[in-house]
């Protein structure tokens, strides 16, 4: 009677990982083994300007690149916009490293020069547009949506524009921090919340943020940026 062979299976070998050894798990459940660690990237951080902005991007809305000086020093972001003809330069930095739904956007900015100066403190930026909030040395500040593709209408539009006491003139630091939560878009200057709008016709929903330095009324102007801090709101 010839006799049957039976093919068996072997039995793996498994090798439990050390404390220090990373481990993931996937969609499905499954236990995945890395040889080497994988960085976790933070959306929340603090941007202190001590190595490079690599990671931002950076454009104008009016006027001449040659007309921008940027420089990082003692861990700062130092921006001068400088006269050329009668062009006004608009600068922007965009931070491409997260996009967010709700966010907190907090800079803290020192002022070098004339009260002219505009900075501003974007959020949701993205290719159909974004919200800027301006405020200048000068005492005013404006809430702006920027509609780039012209889903409602088309460049800028002013949400809301009044002044403030809680904006310091002159050679000093301001505070200014955003939040954008659903629909409600606030600033906060120096501590102090300023204002509160609802959005319910635009309605972007999601982007990146973001910083920009303007100064539509005299030229040249220099301003620090010392921090960025992005957080939940």
């Amino acid at each position: 009677t010839p006799t049957s062979t039976v093919e068996t299976t072997p039995t793996p070998i498994v090798e439990f990982p050390s404390s220090e050894t990373p481990i993931i798990e996937t969609p499905t459940g499954a236990l995945v083994i890395t040889d080497t660690p994988i960085p976790f990237l933070q959306p929340y951080y603090t941007e202190e300007f001590d190595g490079d902005i690599a990671n931002w991007f950076e454009f104008m809305s009016s006027g001449d690149a040659r007309m921008v000086g940027k420089r990082l020093e003692l861990g700062q972001l130092s921006i001068d916009l400088l006269p050329m003809d009668d062009k006004l330069p608009w600068l922007y930095l965009i931070n491409n490293s997260f996009a967010y739904s709700n966010v907190k956007a907090e800079t803290l900015v020192v002022n070098r020069s004339v009260n002219a100066t505009g900075v501003s403190v974007i959020c949701r930026y993205g290719d159909i547009g974004w919200y800027e909030f301006l405020v200048s040395n000068s005492g005013f500040y404006e809430i702006n949506v920027v509609d780039s593709a012209g889903i409602v209408k088309q460049g800028y539009t002013q949400l809301f524009k009044a002044n403030s006491t809680a904006i310091k003139t002159g050679f000093t630091t301001n505070s200014y921090m955003i939040t954008c939560k659903g629909n409600e878009l606030s600033l906060f200057i120096n501590e102090t919340q300023v204002k509160t709008i609802v959005d319910n016709t635009f309605q972007f929903a999601e982007g990146k943020i973001g910083i920009a330095m303007s100064s539509p009324a005299a030229l040249p102007v220099k301003v620090e940026f010392e921090t960025i801090t992005v957080s939940a709101p």
